[in-house]
């Protein structure tokens, strides 16, 4: 159980503090529940709220910056998974995201920069569904990468590009 101040993982709003934690009947149904109230670090103005007893996929600790860090070396191995069949790939980047892990949110971020930059190659525009799945899984992982290594977002995506830009090679 966390406990106030505490920053965690949310599989929706990224890092965010622990800003309290209460009772309430949501929407009026039923009887009430304990519920993390959370702030997302990088958008201070909205507010999540995530029951207490919330799947181990919905919330999870930060990572440390030397697991952090062992991940980011570990990308050059990291296998991208393009399915070609739009409505497969799709819900297989739903899957990947929904788990919260950060190594199924880095295939997704690396298989889409790949499969991306060939497409460019060979003059083709990004597929708008792949893009959005892009920006999802950038935002999960560039808000942890901000949070742990105290860095803007734009240089935790630029930590990351960087690391995608050599394996292309």
């Amino acid at each position: 159980m966390y406990k106030k101040g505490d920053y965690i993982f949310h599989e929706n709003g990224g890092v965010c503090k622990v800003e309290d934690m209460r009772e309430i009947a949501m929407n009026g149904f039923g009887s009430e529940k304990m519920y993390y109230v959370l702030l997302p670090f990088h958008e201070s103005r909205s507010q999540i709220f995530s029951p207490v007893d919330a799947p181990k996929n919905k919330l999870r600790d930060i990572m440390s910056k030397e697991t952090l860090q062992a991940l980011i070396d570990k990308i050059p191995s990291i296998e991208i998974n393009w399915i070609k069949n739009d409505k497969l790939r799709i819900q297989y980047y739903k899957e990947a995201l929904a788990t919260s892990e950060p190594e199924r949110i880095i295939e997704v971020l690396k298989t889409v920069y790949i499969i991306n930059h060939k497409r460019a190659v060979e003059g083709k525009k990004m597929l708008t569904a792949d893009d959005r799945f892009y920006q999802i899984a950038g935002k999960k992982i560039f808000d942890e990468i901000a949070y742990v290594y105290d860095i803007d977002m734009r240089e935790a995506e630029d930590m990351i590009e960087n690391v995608l830009q050599k394996c292309l090679n």
